[in-house]
Parts: C-alpha cells; sequence; structure tokens
C-alpha cells in the first residue's frame, strides 16, 4: 500500500505481523518519517528483521496476553495509543486487538486478511465510533501501485538490507519444499520460486 493509510512524519506506527508485507510497512513507516514503530509478531526471526529494517519497538506474542501487548504500545506512545495500526497476520483474531491499540481519531488498517477467516467480536461503539477510529481494507492494488513501490525499495536500496529479504529460493520442481519453508516462519521470511528447475 502506498497512500491513504495515514502515514505521516511523527506519526506512532503499529505493525502486526512482520512477514514480507509486515516488514515492507515497516520500511514505508520508516521511510515517510514514523515516530516510533512497533511490530508485533510471535517469530523471533521476524521480529529481528523488523528492528534491521527501523522498528524502534518490537512486542513478541509469545509469553504475552492481548491486555499486555495492547497496555505496552500505549506505554510506548505516551498514553495515547498508535496513529495507525496496520494488520499483515492473516489471522482475524488480531483485529479487535489492534482496534485496542488505535489512538482516538487512529486509523486501522486490514491488510493482511485476503480471505474469509471467520468472524471476530467487534464492539461498533467501543472499538471504533467512542474514539472516532477510521478503519480501512487495503486489497487489489493496481498495477501503478507496485512500479512506485519498486521505485522507493530502489530509492533505498543502500539504508536497508533488502539483500536479506529473500531467505529462500527454490525451483518450480521443489514447490512442495518451497511451501513447506514458506510456513515455517521461525526460520523464514521471504520463498522465492524460480521458473527454471536447476
Amino acid at each position: 500500500t502506498m497512500g491513504g493509510e495515514g502515514f505521516g512524519s511523527g506519526a506512532n506506527v503499529v505493525i502486526q505481523g512482520v512477514g514480507p508485507m509486515g516488514l515492507m510497512h515497516v520500511l514505508k513507516s520508516h521511510i515517510l518519517g514514523a515516530g516510533r514503530i512497533i511490530a508485533i509478531d510471535r517469530s523471533d526471526l521476524r521480529l529481528q528483521f523488523a528492528r534491521d529494517f527501523g522498528a524502534d519497538h518490537v512486542i513478541s506474542l509469545k509469553g504475552t496476553t492481548r491486555a499486555q501487548r495492547v497496555e505496552a504500545v500505549r506505554e510506548l506512545t505516551e498514553g495515547r495509543g498508535a496513529d495507525v495500526i496496520v494488520e499483515c497476520t492473516g489471522v482475524a483474531e488480531a483485529i479487535p486487538e489492534g482496534l485496542e491499540m488505535a489512538r482516538r481519531g487512529g486509523t486501522y488498517v486490514v491488510a493482511g486478511v485476503f480471505a474469509d477467516v471467520g468472524d471476530v467480536p467487534i464492539n461498533p461503539h467501543r472499538h471504533m465510533l467512542a474514539n472516532q477510529i477510521r478503519l480501512l481494507g487495503m486489497t487489489n492494488h493496481p498495477p501503478t501501485g507496485y512500479v512506485s513501490s519498486m521505485r522507493l525499495l530502489n530509492k533505498f536500496k543502500k539504508t536497508f538490507p533488502l539483500d536479506r529479504f529473500v531467505t529462500h529460493s527454490y525451483p518450480v520442481n521443489q514447490i512442495e519444499k518451497a511451501m513447506a519453508t514458506a510456513f515455517d516462519i521461525d526460520h523464514c521470511m521471504k520463498v522465492v520460486i524460480t521458473p527454471s528447475n536447476s
């Protein structure tokens, strides 16, 4: 995503899930001058990637409760909450938690739930209306969005360790192995499948 989410200079940003998509939102937040960038994930590997790509703080899902994570975000934002929260988990349960991390007038972006993964309980008054939360769904970007993203990555290729982003590469005849690796989030960031069988 490249616009309309409320990213701006000084904005405190939470990224829920720092796999490939989330990591790019960490990078984008850093480039756009975010105040504090807070990354949340269950993978220590991915949290380290988030630090390397510009996250100021990381919160592990391991050993923390929803209430503890919400409180940690509040503490890191002087009690206000985040200006922008970006869901990149693909897990619907992350949404109510993320909404609780938003400041009054904040923006919550759903970017990772690509399919119907079920319902989650949301209290429209508490989660959105009372705090004037703006809720955005981001998907199906036009090709022009990818062009601007590629230009941005090219411009900052020496600033961030982009060469480490792809952790595994497999030929197309090893697609099963590639998929298994992609789901092993404790040992993988991004898998690429090449058209060659060699």
